[in-house]
């Protein structure tokens, strides 16, 4: 058991750590063998590391006052050392060792292990010129006479080959090519490769051949990881039917969220991701080549899609975040006993009985879940106070939920009784939390009815209470519900949701979109400088060295673009994304 927990946490690893590819033609996949579990190429790494170099962050960083403690520091000045005698031995500086070594194209390969537990590996690097190679080696051969017999070279067939004399490690270098392994016969593999005396190599692999196809844009530094399972399987049992991850979840909430993804990492024979840095941003994804169809019904209700563009509603003003999910709520709830394990499934006994103080009467699938079609949108958003003569000392972000309805009438009194009932509670423990109680009121903005809690009077003050971030709202609008705890918020979302999409109804793939805008999250964090401040002094810190750290983490955000997250789900494929910038 041990030893299949190793490899499932050995391929996991592998695939956090991997690298990408330019075109198929190019690949260095040409010339490694096939059976890798893991592998990853990056191609063009001087465009991503000259940008770096030169860019206008790294100055703030390395001009900051941590920065500058950092650098004074004992630790600071064992690594400039280090640099000072490593760059000397190179006889240039390590920018320009990093454009010239790993700039060109990159490639790392991990194998079954061939003897013993540990698996085999091979790094595959080609530089730009036949000049680097020839410094290296240059560089390499004063260590290796001085090694007393430790690291043994010799000239064979055009190529420079170096090993350990303990056979643990085997290096070449021939022409442009490095190659580095722990196994001799996958550095001889890899040169039979390079010289064409063997043609079948890991680019004809399946996982290879399926790989996501990349633009053709060479001033884009890429890279692309392909996790295969089929060497993996034989590791765990023989079966190959053996799972790599589990296929109930211990969280519910994991379930909802991550439960999809994970059954479709499991049945997916490889994945796929890719890396893509242009000049003002990057783009992650992963894709799994598997179709909804391929999964079992339980988790085929964590898969469910948008049903059009129109659910996806457009940003707010000062939105901070949103977060769009998809799933067949009834259906998910009704398979619960498939999907979660079971010393979770009491928990909800618990749920219903405590919810039926709120809805008495009401079941909680039949009744209120088969209300709610597949998309549910959380946003959060930055708060100006129009209610409040003041401010709270504690500002919080405005939250609200929309809800897509099967039925808008019967939906939206439910929700509405919950709304309510949920408001006579609170009020009660009003004076607990040193606010007014609050008065249900209605009122019409854009000819939609509102329903939103009132104050007797109007609160007025600096460092008011943080409850004052709240004053709860509820609509209908068309088949959407909206619960805020802002008003400013509801009026916002209502504005929104009136106005067309601009994808019209055309059908969508998408089951999960977050957005992040770090600028208004900058905004929210200044307006709390002096708490945050105040929290670092009480860990020890000085005053200076807690404006410093704020004002670094205040310029970083301020740096960046929104960032997008979103699942697409289609009959062929699933694929996570993540794409962002900078300024």
């Amino acid at each position: 058991m041990r030893q299949r927990m190793g490899w499932r946490c050995l391929i996991w690893c592998g695939v956090c750590l991997a690298t990408t590819a330019i075109h198929a033609e190019e690949s260095l996949t040409k010339v490694v063998p096939a059976g890798a579990i893991v592998s990853a190429e990056i191609t063009d790494a001087a465009a991503t590391i000259s940008r770096l170099k030169t860019s206008e962050a790294l100055r703030q960083a390395t001009s900051s006052p941590v920065y500058r403690t950092w650098a004074n520091s004992s630790n600071g000045r064992k690594f400039r050392g280090g640099r000072a005698l490593l760059e000397g031995q190179l006889g240039m500086n390590l920018w320009d060792a990093a454009e010239r070594l790993i700039g060109q194209q990159v490639l790392v390969a991990v194998y079954p292990p061939s003897a013993g537990n540990q698996p085999d590996g091979v790094l595959v690097i080609r530089f730009e010129t036949m000049e680097t190679a020839a410094l290296i080696r240059e560089k390499l051969s004063p260590w290796i006479e001085i090694s007393d017999g430790a690291i043994q070279a010799d000239e064979r067939d055009g190529s420079w080959l170096v090993q350990s004399a303990d056979n643990k490690a085997f290096g070449a270098l021939r022409e442009q090519w490095l190659v580095i392994s722990n196994r001799e016969s996958l550095r001889t593999a890899v040169l039979d490769r390079v010289s064409k005396t063997v043609t079948e190599s890991l680019a004809d692999s399946p996982a290879w051949k399926h790989q996501t196809a990349l633009a053709n844009t060479t001033s884009e530094s890429r890279l692309q990881v392909i996790w295969d399972s089929a060497p993996v399987r034989p590791l765990l049992g023989a079966e190959s039917e053996a799972r790599l991850l589990p296929a109930k979840l211990d969280n519910p909430l994991a379930s909802l969220l991550l439960g999809g993804l994970i059954e479709v990492a499991a049945k997916a024979p490889e994945m796929q991701g890719a890396l893509t840095i242009h000049e003002s941003g990057f783009v992650a994804s992963v894709l799994a080549p598997v179709g909804k169809a391929e999964i079992d019904p339980a988790h085929q209700t964590l898969l469910a899609t948008a049903p059009s563009t129109s659910d996806l509603i457009t940003p707010v003003p000062r939105q901070l975040a949103s977060i769009v999910l998809c799933r067949d709520w009834a259906d998910w709830y009704r398979q619960r006993e498939a999907l979660l394990e079971s010393p979770v499934l009491p928990e909800f006994d618990k749920f219903e009985t405590g919810l039926s103080n709120l809805l008495p009467g009401k079941d909680f699938c039949e009744d209120v879940l088969t209300l709610l079609n597949a998309p549910i949108t959380l946003v959060a958003a930055e708060q100006t106070y129009p209610h409040l003569d003041g401010r709270p000392g504690m500002q919080l972000p405005a939250f609200a939920v929309v809800v897509d309805l099967t039925n808008a009438d019967r939906g939206a009194d439910l929700f509405q009784l919950f709304f309510q009932t949920l408001g006579t509670i609170v009020n009660i423990e009003a004076g607990k939390s040193g606010r007014q109680p609050w008065v249900m009121h209605s009122a019409a903005y854009q000819d939609i009815p509102i329903t939103y809690a009132k104050y007797l009077d109007r609160p007025q003050g600096e460092d008011l209470p943080v409850v004052f971030n709240f004053q709860p709202a509820s609509a209908l609008v068309g088949q959407k519900y909206v619960a805020a705890t802002s008003l400013e918020l509801c009026h916002d979302l209502i504005d929104v949701l009136q106005r067309p999409a601009s994808g019209g109804n055309e059908p969508t793939t998408k089951n999960f979109a977050m957005t992040v805008d770090p600028v208004v999250a900058m905004r929210l964090l200044q307006a709390n400088k002096a708490l945050l401040a105040a929290r670092s002094i009480q860990e020890g810190k000085t005053s200076e060295q807690a404006d410093n750290e704020l004002s670094i983490l205040f310029e970083a955000l301020q740096a960046l673009q929104p960032l997008l997250l979103t699942t697409d789900v289609t009959g062929q494929h699933v694929e996570l994304r993540l794409q962002g910038g900078w300024k």
